[in-house]
């Protein structure tokens, strides 16, 4: 549902959904990805950077979030890290 409503842009939703994944769960890298997807579209980078970085510590071969980071930083006009 979290996952149905970000692609919706209905991000109100998916916060309260997210969160209450990662009250059970505070490490579940699908759960901080979503949040820092909402959070980079929002134009909160570096709070999407926090979530990114939490995933994948939680998953490290994750592509999908690395690739998130990537286009964060790239926003971010940090080219350098992207």
């Amino acid at each position: 549902e979290a996952q149905e409503a970000v692609v919706k842009w209905n991000f109100g939703e998916a916060r309260i959904l997210l969160k209450q994944i990662l009250e059970l769960q505070p490490n579940e890298p699908t759960a901080l990805n979503m949040v820092g997807i909402i959070a980079q579209r929002c134009q909160m980078y570096n709070e999407a950077l926090q979530c990114y970085n939490q995933a994948l510590k939680a998953s490290p071969s994750a592509v999908g979030i690395i690739a998130n980071m990537g286009s964060a930083y790239s926003s971010m006009e940090q080219l350098d890290k992207a």
